[in-house]
């Protein structure tokens, strides 16, 4: 994702603008052209700065369906396009004073006057965007938290229910490097790990637990775990609790994991947890036998065959050339 500068404060905008045409001084012979140039000073400097809020903004509709949905669970992508819009149409009316000014001044006007009605009316159109560009400073601060994914690499996204073990085997899986970058997504976070397998560097997500819901009466945090099996997973890994101990019943349990299938057709591994627990039992066929916490290195080192033979028949099971676009929006002047 490509970083956004800073977004301006409506009042550290009028301060800057105003105190740099304070320094232009007004000479007694030259009064016109000197307060038109104290005028453009601040319509330059406004309207620029404003501009470059606009234009530093991706085009939402070009960026890729997973951030798309994502930024739309987390700030509204309506809401931040209207904010956009009201500061289009505020730098669109400070420039329109710079004609206003000239056409005044030219008919002889006392030029104090027309500053002080131009100062006048660029302050009252940048207060009234003053909460726009609020809004848009913290959305900037959520988008560029937000990971950056590789969209051509193949993916696995781990869920499951809270508790049941997916950050303790992300760690483990991504031994081989080792950093996992933490990513706040409202009040959870999402992690992503990346696990090389030869040539292949499979990129993993851990996701917020997800509960056995359907998707539409699931929360914004649920919900982002939802986007990322829908447009990135290649495969997905669901990590199931039989001994029960993070607080969900094994049948809440199943029913997710049949609402995951049902919903998505994606390949799985399913994994059941903490079989060093005590309370630990199989209960699906099929499924892998693991403990997150206390596995050894060849206990691992099968789960990960398990995951390439899962994974080794989807179309991004190749190895491509490096992108520095990959994942990462346009910058773009529709918004």
């Amino acid at each position: 994702m490509e970083r956004i500068p800073t977004v301006p404060r409506a009042e550290e905008l009028k301060d800057r603008a105003f105190r740099r045409a304070s320094k232009i001084e007004v000479k007694k012979g030259s009064a016109v052209p000197d307060t038109r140039k104290k005028i453009n000073s601040v319509i330059d400097y406004v309207g620029g700065r404003l501009n470059k809020v606009v234009k530093s903004f991706p085009t939402f509709e070009n960026l890729h369906p997973f951030y798309r949905e994502l930024f739309d669970l987390m700030f509204g992508i309506d809401n931040a396009r209207q904010s956009l819009g009201a500061v289009q149409w505020a730098k669109d009316n400070v420039q329109s004073l710079g004609p206003q000014a000239r056409q005044r001044l030219k008919k002889g006007d006392d030029p104090d006057t027309v500053r002080k009605m131009v100062y006048g009316r660029i302050s009252s159109i940048v207060d009234k965007v003053a909460d726009d560009l609020l809004f848009l400073d913290d959305i900037r601060n959520v988008m560029k938290k937000t990971p950056e994914l590789d969209m051509e690499a193949p993916t696995l996204v781990i869920c499951g229910y809270p508790n049941v073990g997916k950050s303790t085997l992300l760690r483990r899986l991504t031994r081989a490097e080792p950093e996992v970058a933490h990513y706040p997504f409202t009040t959870k976070e999402i992690h992503i790990g990346h696990l090389r397998i030869g040539k292949i560097r499979i990129q993993i997500m851990d996701t917020p637990g997800l509960f056995d819901r359907a998707v539409d009466e699931m929360n914004p945090i649920e919900r982002q775990g939802i986007a990322a099996l829908r447009h990135i997973a290649d495969a997905a890994l669901v990590i199931m609790d039989p001994t029960e101990t993070s607080g969900f019943e094994w049948e809440s349990q199943l029913s997710l994991l049949d609402m995951i299938s049902g919903t998505f057709d994606l390949p799985k591994v399913i994994v059941e947890n903490k079989s060093d627990h005590e309370l630990y039992r199989t209960r699906m066929e099929g499924s892998v036998r693991f403990s997150a916490l206390s596995a050894t290195d060849d206990e691992v080192d099968e789960l990960v065959s398990t995951i390439e033979e899962l994974m080794s028949s989807g179309p991004n099971w190749a190895v491509k050339p490096p992108s520095t676009a990959r994942g990462r929006a346009p910058r773009a002047r529709d918004k």
